[in-house]
């Protein structure tokens, strides 16, 4: 039997995730596809009633009900491919929904646009390539600046890309090294306005909208100024929810100061933007510090919260100065601030006026796909921060009866093989693992079982047998098809043998 290698998570994996979902990855884009986007002469569009093309900008006068401006591009789209749709509105003196389609029936936006510039990336349903803005009775509407672009993955510039629903998310590291296929449980951004700080309650503060660029590659980052008051310079958001563990992070750059304060309820901690070290932390409070590259970067923290304690984000002077006279210009740079319920953060979630979710990633591959071996076979995972995972693989038949599990308990790798209910064959490893870079397998056969990580000593299991049939191959997905936690798996083997011991620690190493 011939060795099949896949590189694309497309060519092989079962993939679904019934939302969008952000990762910071290497992203270029392809040719432009719409014609005259820019609006400079009045050609190349088909204007509804009461559409205009003048000085530069297409306007509609209300005078038309709903209607479009319109026009087929000159390239097909690829069913599959994702593309970028962006434009800007110049102005907007309606409140209804402005549609913005890219094929006579999928829709990309349906929502008001207000004046700004508006990004949406959506993967082609459809060979029909037409891009459609609406206009609402009634309401005058100026715009600008539309583009199409085919989007490239895994290549150009590091991006926090916000990739659509079903599409896998190949994420990097702030360096450009791959960490793998990001695969995470399902969450919740409690927090309302997550890019748009003016709605957040102010304390001694002035803001600079769309100051600089962001991590997503937009130039929608915040500053926030600490004025030329004496005390704490800060803006707090109230949200609703029960009391629990949370996490709550943002993203933040140097903008004058080097410091902040994130604080959830009455306790917080101070956090030197530039390296991550820490000050003034109050008891219980974990942290995390993520560069995202271009001098950004996502500080978290979680704490046990009560209900509908108020998240807080101070600009501080110096390490745990938060209270001083602010000079009116220097503060710091932020954007993206998420709320959810748990002991560790996830993927950022935006939020536009009210709360989102991000649904859980959901990856497998049929075992009929890879010329599976009841009799034997190893299985092999490669994956980084695996703290938070709850299972690395998982071969089943869609149930708990039968199944061979590779996963972490607290710093060891277990593996586990069941038949009809009961375990056969159940190993822990005995050295503690580096969560953040794992290399692990599971080798079964009759009465010949193994488990090992990184090259340690093999856990092993001498009776037993697996005689009955599995049908898929889950990654970091349950028993009951739901994931559990988050990890990057850069890596996933499988052999249809039971690979000797040497070979075992070889491939861990």
């Amino acid at each position: 039997m011939g060795t099949k290698n896949f590189s694309n998570a497309n060519d092989l994996i079962t993939f679904s995730r019934a939302s969008g979902g952000t990762a910071l990855r290497k992203v270029a884009y392809g040719s432009e596809l719409v014609t005259n986007g820019t609006f400079d002469t009045d050609t190349d569009w088909d204007k509804g009633t009461g559409w205009s093309i003048s000085g530069g900008v297409a306007s509609y006068d209300g005078s038309g009900g709903t209607s479009a401006i319109n026009q087929d591009m000159p390239v097909d789209f690829v069913v599959g491919r994702v593309y970028q749709l962006s434009l800007t509105v110049v102005s907007n003196t309606g409140a209804g929904v402005n549609n913005v389609y890219v094929t006579p029936t999928q829709q990309v936006s349906g929502k008001h646009l207000d004046a700004g510039t508006y990004v949406f990336n959506f993967s082609a349903t459809s060979t029909n390539a037409r891009v459609y803005v609406y206009g609402r009775s009634g309401e005058t509407l100026v715009i600008d600046n539309i583009s199409v672009k085919e989007v490239l993955f895994d290549q150009g510039d590091l991006t926090l890309f916000n990739h659509p629903a079903d599409v896998p998310r190949i994420e990097y590291d702030a360096d450009g090294n791959v960490l793998g296929l990001l695969v995470e449980e399902s969450r919740t951004n409690l927090v309302t306005y997550s890019e748009d700080f003016e709605q957040w309650v102010d304390v001694n503060t002035d803001l600079t909208e769309n100051a600089i660029e962001a991590p997503d590659g937009t130039t929608t980052a915040t500053k926030l100024i600490a004025d030329t008051a004496t005390g704490q310079h800060r803006r707090d958001y109230l949200s609703t929810y029960s009391a629990g563990t949370y996490t709550f992070s943002i993203f933040a750059k140097v903008g004058g100061y080097n410091y902040l304060e994130l604080r959830l309820g009455g306790d917080g901690v101070y956090v030197d933007i530039r390296d991550g070290s820490l000050g003034g932390a109050s008891a219980g409070i974990t942290t995390s510090y993520e560069d995202v590259g271009n001098g950004w970067k996502r500080i978290a923290i979680t704490h046990s919260a009560g209900a509908n304690d108020t998240v807080r984000i101070n600009v501080v002077e110096t390490s745990e100065q938060r209270d001083f006279t602010g000079d009116g210009t220097s503060g710091i740079y932020i954007w993206g601030a998420q709320l959810e319920a748990g002991a560790f953060p996830t993927s950022y979630i935006p939020t536009a006026g009210a709360t989102a979710t991000r649904s859980a990633d959901v990856a497998s591959i049929p075992v009929a796909d890879f010329g599976y071996n009841q009799s034997e076979g190893t299985v092999f995972v490669e994956a980084r921060n695996t703290e938070n995972c709850d299972v690395l693989a998982l071969i089943d038949d869609g149930s708990t009866d039968n199944r061979i599990r590779l996963y972490e308990s607290g710093s060891n790798v277990v593996g586990l093989v069941s038949v009809n209910t009961t375990n056969v064959a159940v190993m822990v490893t005995t050295q503690s693992v580096a969560t953040d870079e794992l290399k692990a397998a599971i080798a079964v056969k009759k009465d010949d079982f193994a488990t090992v990580a990184n090259a340690g000593s093999l856990a092993t299991d001498s009776a037993g047998d697996m005689s009955v049939g599995l049908t898929d191959l889950n990654i970091a997905t349950s028993e009951a098809g739901v994931t559990n936690g988050a990890v990057h798996i850069k890596s996933i083997k499988y052999y249809p043998r039971r690979l000797t011991d040497a070979q075992l620690q070889e491939l861990t190493t």
